[in-house]
């Protein structure tokens, strides 16, 4: 695919629509379903609403959950020539009002039901979907913002602080979906299990428009943890494509029957590490192996993901087509040889213009053209990328820089668990992990650890290893660091 002035979203998704009117596009766990035809004539039907009421507004917002009012919400204001603001109904009000401020919304779509169902009053200024005209309004010619103009603001999942509104351009997300069909094509019976929320950069670009780009079916359910529905919309629409968690995936392997997911031939995984166990449990259960990919939102997402034929324990696959992954030293970002762990970058067709309004911050990630991910990895001799840990997941101890990620990995058979670092005053810092399992104990994690090939510095002392009910996470089944390392923290103060 080449950048041209045909390559947008709205261009892409008229010409999807017109050649296959009849054909079904989107469904949604209410029982909402769409024909392409229907999607692009509401969607058409909002948009020239939205040119008509709301000319000079360049940032429309979205507070809805994943369904079909929230993508015909997404297509209109890309008809409409727009900028799609999908906020984080999960993150709290102040977030919201933070991301609100940042773009200048005036104008952000919701619906009665949602709020209800939320049980909160409505943030000005918001527009709900229900109270709109339902008479068609006029068409206003919009000009096509061309392949680099900005298509969607989304705000970075927040693990580590405050979050960034990370911008993507037309080009980004149709080059990413295209390297993910590049890599396993879809048909035009296939369908795309979506529960990922659209706020969320694999949600978007990859459960919202992958399969409208791609002329395929979409499923919709608004909650990740709601493993019934789940199987059920699954089973109903036979869903072949599914994008997920690890975290997640677990609980479904847990809760949903083996005939609801027997279509599914493609589970792409990423956010957080694919653990051993959790694959074999997903496997030994539903008979089909969970995808490893890896991405970012200022990537577009996608970066690398493993296929059926193309997978290797421990690895998050082969990059998409396009993307340059650069493996550099941490401290001066010099590239490293082949095979040699170091930091993770990258470059290609998806890569952010930058964070919005933020260009000191934009210059702290972009060097060379590359995006510095944060992530520490290595690429072996065939080309598959292996994500080793996050920077930020190190501790100082003794002067040695001890990874957290090992020490959860060890213990992965008995319990989940959380390790992170805590000040200490006499060593400066020290190791505390928080597990969840109930029928377990600190002694018995300790035992096992101490049974291990880890070094003792390694090792949390017995009293700092606590019980927890749960490990916070974010919305996409990824561990909140920031939560996670405040509840770590209060509890080692106990025992201060």
């Amino acid at each position: 695919m080449k950048k041209g002035t045909e390559t947008t979203l709205g261009h892409r998704l008229r010409s999807i629509a017109e050649a296959t009117p009849d054909r079904q596009a989107i469904a949604d766990s209410s029982g909402s379903i769409l024909t392409y035809r229907e999607l692009l004539q509401r969607s058409e039907h909002l948009a020239n609403w939205l040119t008509a009421a709301r000319p000079t507004e360049p940032n429309i917002g979205v507070y809805l959950p994943s369904s079909t009012a929230a993508a015909i919400a997404n297509y209109a204001i890309t008809l409409a020539g727009k900028v799609a603001v999908n906020l984080n109904f999960t993150a709290g009000e102040q977030h919201c009002r933070a991301a609100i401020e940042l773009c200048g919304l005036q104008t952000i779509f919701t619906s009665h039901a949602f709020l209800d169902k939320l049980g909160m009053q409505p943030l000005a200024p918001m527009l709900f979907l229900e109270d709109l005209p339902s008479e068609p309004t006029p068409a206003t010619p919009v000009t096509d913002p061309g392949p680099d103009s900005t298509a969607c603001i989304l705000f970075s999942s927040g693990t580590t602080g405050v979050p960034k509104g990370v911008q993507l351009t037309h080009w980004n997300i149709l080059a990413n979906a295209e390297g993910l069909a590049a890599r396993i094509p879809p048909t035009a019976s296939d369908c795309m299990l979506g529960v990922l929320p659209f706020f969320h950069s694999f949600g978007y670009t990859f459960a919202l428009w992958f399969p409208v780009l791609c002329g395929m079916r979409a499923a919709y359910h608004s909650n990740p943890t709601d493993a019934r529905t789940i199987g059920e919309l699954a089973h109903k629409h036979q869903a072949t494509y599914f994008l997920s968690t690890p975290t997640f995936c677990q609980q479904y392997a847990r809760k949903i029957p083996r005939h609801q997911f027997s279509s599914l031939q493609y589970i792409l995984v990423g956010a957080e590490k694919l653990r051993d166990s959790i694959a074999r449990e997903f496997k030994d259960h539903f008979g089909i192996g969970l995808l490893a990919g890896y991405g970012c939102t200022e990537l577009g997402p996608g970066v690398a993901i493993s296929t059926p034929t193309e997978s290797r324990p421990g690895s998050v696959g082969r990059p998409l087509e396009g993307v340059e992954i650069r493996i550099a030293d941490p401290d001066t970002l010099q590239p490293l040889p082949p095979t040699q762990q170091g930091m993770i970058l990258v470059n290609g067709p998806s890569r952010m213009p930058g964070y919005y309004q933020a260009p000191e911050l934009t210059r702290e990630v972009l060097r060379d053209g590359f995006y510095v991910t944060g992530d520490l990895g290595y690429v072996d001799e065939d080309g598959f990328l292996y994500v080793t840990d996050r920077v930020s997941r190190f501790s100082k101890l003794g002067g040695e820089m001890v990874p957290h990620l090992p020490i959860e990995e060890a213990i992965s058979s008995l319990t989940p668990s959380f390790v992170t670092g805590v000040p200490d005053r006499h060593r400066g810092e020290r190791l505390v992990l928080l597990y969840t399992n109930p029928e377990t104990t600190a002694a018995a994690i300790h035992t096992r650890l101490s049974q291990t090939d880890l070094p003792p510095l390694w090792i949390p002392k017995r009293e700092d290893i606590h019980a927890v009910l749960v490990i916070p996470v974010l919305p996409t089944g990824k561990v909140d660091l920031r939560r996670a390392r405040e509840l770590a923290a209060s509890l080692a103060t106990r025992n201060d």
